[in-house]
């Protein structure tokens, strides 16, 4: 096989020498260099969140793909491939529960598998439109990087409790969901009341990373099962803690994304 293309370098005006990745080549089982995914369910596209036209983005990268999962047959999204889930979403009680599986469990289609690394999120917001070369970059930060995950710590702190007590205030969920939550947590052996908790709305991965993988097929098991909270955050905080995952940091939102769509209901 060919040796790796050598890195080049150059000195900027602080006489700091910067290296210069080679550019990023296709393989045949990663073709996509960098992916969106969001994810939009509801029972009227009318009343969904609606990701932004991404059709110039997509025309000047053509090595960025958009993915959009939803349920509803009749949701349009310009520029995103859309990708409807029937068969996994038969045994869900909760519509929520049904929009979690392309953020957490997306990696398991077989389009999102073929990307070099993804950044999802909620379907209200979508990536910058002159970005890219910041995209280019994080993609390969990330696929290199131990674990093969990106967030952001969550902005009010704190850790998987704090986390529910601000659910209940923020009426985000009903009482019986969150104490459920609390109960089943405080009973797991290995819970760390100081696991730290991140934000959910946004993250980045690689698909093929064994640690994402496993982390959240461990998160999928438990949260689908819809016994208690709805809310993802405080059993992702135990989750990463469980298998002594770290992120890198993402970036902040402002930085990478955007508000495209006012919520008409709450996340």
């Amino acid at each position: 096989s060919p040796s790796p293309s050598p890195l080049l370098s150059y000195t900027n005006n602080t006489n700091t020498t910067t290296a210069i990745l080679p550019k990023w080549q296709p393989t045949d089982d990663t073709p996509y260099e960098v992916c969106f995914v969001t994810a939009v369910f509801g029972s009227d596209p009318q009343f969904a969140d609606h990701p932004p036209d991404v059709t110039e983005q997509r025309n000047q990268n053509p090595t960025f793909r958009y993915f959009a999962f939803t349920n509803m047959p009749t949701f349009v999204a310009d520029g995103w491939t859309i990708i409807i889930l029937k068969q996994q979403q038969n045994n869900y009680r909760r519509s929520i529960t049904k929009s979690r599986w392309p953020k957490f469990m997306g990696w398991q289609h077989p389009s999102v598998s073929k990307c070099q690394a993804v950044f999802y999120m909620d379907g209200f917001c979508g990536p910058k439109s002159k970005h890219s070369e910041r995209y280019k970059r994080l993609a390969r930060t990330i696929k290199e990087s131990a674990y093969g995950i990106a967030q952001n710590q969550h902005e009010y702190g704190g850790n998987a409790l704090d986390e529910l007590d601000r659910v209940l205030d923020a009426h985000k969920d009903v009482p019986e969901n969150v104490n459920a939550t609390r109960a089943w947590l405080l009973a797991q052996p290995d819970f760390n009341a100081n696991c730290t908790l991140y934000a959910n709305h946004y993250i980045g991965y690689d698909p093929k990373s064994i640690h994402w993988q496993k982390a959240t097929q461990f998160f999928w098991d438990r949260y689908s099962q819809e016994l208690d909270s709805w809310r993802d955050q405080p059993l992702w905080c135990y989750t990463l803690n469980r298998f002594d995952i770290h992120p890198i940091h993402l970036g902040t939102f402002k930085a990478l994304f955007r508000d495209y769509w006012k919520r008409i209901g709450k996340g």
